[in-house]
């Protein structure tokens, strides 16, 4: 049997936890959406709207209506033979709902005899065109609806094509504004609730999370962990030299080192057999034997398995080992040589005293009970939900 005084056995595993390798916090932390602040109808235009729908993913947005639009007509008199060439023709022209008329430009082609003077009159709206003016534009009056259009001429045939350039109506635009800014208005709303209901969600689920591990699972850390420090002790080495498996060696891939692979497993072959690790037993002492430095800390930690509370507060360990019987020897010549193994010779084969197989180690007991059970209560941090002691039944 063989005694160590481990100091601070959790060390390395309150590091750990602190240093995770892959550093992912998969607690799912709801984003609350910018506020929309003081927006109104007034401040959405043509600028921002697509930026504010995409940042409130708002559905159902319409892009702004054009500032102007043409429309256009024409008129037509086909070439005739008769004496009498007065015309006389009527049309409408329909303005798109939303905008009014601005101003129309004029353009035609014109047949007539030598001798006549040419006389076209057009009136557009409340505008009137007449050939003889030069003016080929006219300013509109702002209507809606439709558009009436007039011609007079005394010509064999003519053409004539009126253009009309529409501009949007104010309260077209400010429909549009209002329209715009319900959706965004409506797709925040919607972002903020949706928050709202995950962050409460969130502290219903924080408020029933139960932390810790298996009780089965920390009694295998802790002796790990204790496991770890023994054989430093005894053997005067922290590990740095295990290092048979090497990095990107063919392909890139892993592969260990052939050599070292034998010296490695035939001393961590001697480890693993010569004690009976399954055996250990040892006591937690109280966390002032550790680092004062530590004591606010370590006195603060906390966790659902007392005996894994006190592994992590321990200031020291005192920790048994069994050695395995048949090894005791090899185990004295390896304390008393400085660390030779297998009293200085090969690693034991079958038929050897001291070989141990792997059925042997696979079937080793965990311990015998001695004298009767007894049933024992500890403290503990959890929560009974149900304030009847029995187990639901769901049959």
């Amino acid at each position: 049997m063989l005694e160590f005084m481990v100091p601070e056995p959790a060390a390395f595993y309150k590091y750990a936890q602190e240093n995770p390798v892959n550093d992912i916090d998969t607690t799912y932390i709801p984003t609350r959406p910018d506020p929309i602040g003081d927006l109104n109808y007034g401040d959405i235009n043509r600028s921002n709207y697509s930026t504010l729908a995409a940042k409130y993913n708002a559905v159902g947005i319409q892009a702004p209506p054009s500032n102007k639009i043409c429309i256009g007509t024409s008129i037509t008199k086909d070439y005739t033979k008769k004496q009498e060439y007065s015309v006389m023709m009527n049309k409408e022209l329909k303005i798109p709902d939303g905008y009014q008329a601005d101003n129309a430009e004029i353009d035609y082609s014109a047949v007539w005899s030598s001798n006549d003077s040419p006389a076209i009159y057009l009136l557009v709206g409340d505008e009137k065109f007449r050939n003889s003016d030069g003016n080929y534009i006219l300013n509109l009056k702002n209507e809606v609806g439709t558009l009436p259009i007039s011609l007079i001429c005394d010509l064999k045939a003519i053409a004539i094509n009126i253009d009309v350039e529409c501009k949007l109506r104010e309260e077209t635009y400010q429909n549009w504004q209002i329209a715009t800014y319900e959706a965004i208005k409506s797709a925040y709303d919607k972002m903020l609730t949706e928050y709202e209901d995950a962050m409460r969600q969130a502290e219903i689920d924080n408020g029933v999370q139960i932390r810790g591990n298996n009780p089965d699972k920390n009694r295998i850390i802790e002796q790990t962990e204790l496991k770890k420090s023994c054989v430093r002790i005894l053997s005067r080495d922290s590990f740095e030299n295990f290092d048979a498996m090497k990095d990107a060696v063919s392909f890139g891939y892993p592969e260990f080192d052939l050599d070292d692979a034998e010296q490695e497993g035939k001393y961590v072959q001697f480890m693993e057999q010569a004690f009976e690790w399954e055996q250990m037993t040892y006591i937690n002492y109280p966390y002032f034997w550790g680092r004062k430095t530590n004591w606010l800390e370590t006195q603060s930690l906390s966790d659902t398995d007392p005996k894994f509370e006190a592994f992590l507060k321990a200031g020291y360990s005192k920790v048994n080992i069994p050695v395995r019987p048949g090894y005791e020897d090899a185990v004295m010549y390896f304390i008393n040589s400085g660390g030779e193994i297998w009293k200085g010779g090969e690693a034991p084969v079958i038929n050897d005293p001291m070989y141990v197989s792997i059925a042997e180690e696979l079937s080793e007991p965990e311990g015998e009970q001695v004298g009767k059970e007894w049933e024992t209560k500890v403290a503990t941090n959890l929560v009974m939900i149900n304030k009847e002691s029995k187990l639901p039944s769901f049959s």
